[in-house]
């Protein structure tokens, strides 16, 4: 068992063919798309996962002054760019990454950290790439043979964690010992946040059945408790909720839908308080911050044992932070110390998207961040039930993400927000569509065999459908 800060990699002779295979299975799945979108988001995601599992290759540098994850990055940047489309949803993607991208600009402009500041641009950019071209593989292969292919790309993880567990290769992730098995990838968080992109994947396609998204999603939670990270065991409860009552929806004829609703609400009410009594020791100092939610704006000299250990000390830490950007000087309050400037105040990174935004990037930043969230919740919404509440609660379990870790910080966090904005960006592409030919008085289309909302102008066609 492993106690450090990263985790131990699989042996060469497991992870070697399991990495062979997986390639293997990227490219037959990229060839079956009839449009590069699709093959690109399957080989740019595939390559992502499988870098992720050798960390011991991915962080060391290339040969060109860059860590071969950064190299990679900027690959798919590059390629992405002259394979997204110039649609009508650029206008409603991009405005608030630009205005978020421009803080960060200035911010290191401001404060002398301009490599820093581009490292950064450039997570951002591949969000964006990333997100766009989702949207583009959707119109063009269909959502959900496109996501049947994506899901199959998103399963590394489960299987190398499986070879983890009968190889006995673990980590122990906290003080106290706890175990946590996560197939040889860096750390628990990157780990779990793409067992949420597999969740998020199975939900979203509806053609798949009932039984498999189940199965999918009962083996995407037990993965996260395996991981041993709470903050994604937090996180998955939403969008699995929102599972349980789309699936409630679609077994149920319409004039019985609200007592579906009622039944999935007990049943919820009964899983929840057992779920939280099994892990209670592991949630216990969360209800500390509940009780007391200013705790974080307390001066950190004054905190007592007890609370420096909330959340694992995280409390602690955004009170630290808090107190060194209340103090300075009006223009550093505005757009922050820049990208990275935490390393020459502190050890620990702020462990919370919004904290460690005001600190780098000020006002201006943290605000511009909000609005990212609020937008993509917003067009979420508008893609009309059920497929929006699937939408919207995965958007609240990336929120909750947010306030504990820092997904934007990884790749892993920019693909699984990119699947999700991306998805619903074509969702909300559908639905806008489809109420300006209403209006138009167009011929309505047959119904799709699934929750996707058609077009009255649609003319593409989805591709055929993975055997998944």
């Amino acid at each position: 068992m492993n106690s450090g800060g990263t985790s131990p990699s699989l042996p060469g002779y497991a992870l070697g063919p399991s990495l062979f295979v997986y390639a293997v299975l990227a490219i037959f799945l990229a060839l079956r798309c009839r449009s590069a979108p699709g093959a690109f988001v399957l080989i740019a995601v595939a390559f992502r996962l499988g870098m992720s599992a050798a960390p011991f290759i991915s962080f060391s540098p290339s040969g060109v002054g860059l860590s071969w994850n950064a190299l990679m990055s900027c690959l798919v940047i590059g390629t992405g760019s002259f394979i997204v489309r110039r649609s009508k949803m650029l206008s409603y993607a991009l405005p608030p990454v630009l205005a978020l991208v421009c803080v960060i600009a200035i911010s290191g402009l401001v404060n002398d950290r301009i490599p820093e500041s581009v490292e950064t641009i450039l997570k951002y950019g591949y969000f964006a790439i990333l997100a766009l071209t989702v949207h583009d593989a959707c119109r063009s292969e269909g959502p959900d043979p496109f996501l049947g292919k994506l899901l199959l790309v998103l399963l590394l993880p489960v299987v190398l964690q499986l070879e983890s567990l009968g190889l006995g290769v673990v980590k122990a992730s906290e003080g106290d010992g706890s175990a946590s098995y996560i197939g040889g990838y860096n750390h628990e968080a990157s780990f779990s946040l793409l067992l949420m992109a597999t969740l998020l994947a199975v939900s979203m396609n509806q053609r798949i059945s009932i039984k498999l998204q189940f199965l999918v999603a009962a083996v995407c939670a037990l993965g996260v408790i395996l991981a041993n990270y709470r903050t994604a065991m937090g996180a998955m409860v939403p969008m699995i909720i929102a599972l349980l009552v789309v699936n409630g929806m679609r077994k149920v004829v319409k004039n019985q839908q609200i007592y579906a609703i009622g039944v999935v609400s007990l049943a919820i009410l009964c899983i929840v308080p057992i779920v939280l009594s099994l892990f209670a020791e592991r949630f216990e100092t969360l209800t500390i911050l509940l009780q007391n939610p200013g705790l974080p704006l307390k001066d950190p000299g004054a905190f007592t044992y007890e609370e420096r250990q909330v959340m694992s000390g995280r409390a602690f830490i955004w009170a630290e932070y808090l107190k060194i950007w209340a103090e300075a000087p009006t223009l550093q309050k505005f757009v922050g110390f820049g990208a990275d400037a935490w390393e020459d105040y502190f050890n620990l990174y702020a462990h919370n998207t919004l904290v460690s935004t005001v600190f780098e990037f000020g006002i201006a930043g943290v605000s511009l961040m909000v609005l990212l969230w609020a937008w993509m919740i917003t067009i979420a919404w508008r893609c009309g039930p059920p497929l929006s509440w699937i939408f919207v609660a995965s958007h609240l379990g990336f929120t909750l993400l947010n306030m504990a870790t820092m997904p934007f910080w990884m790749i892993e966090g920019l693909v699984f927000y990119a699947l999700l904005c991306g998805v619903s960006l074509f969702a909300f592409d559908l639905a806008r569509r489809a109420e300006g030919g209403a209006r138009e008085n167009l011929p309505p289309q047959p119904s799709p065999p699934s929750g996707w909302k058609q077009s009255p102008s649609d003319k593409a066609t989805p591709g055929p459908a993975v055997g998944i």
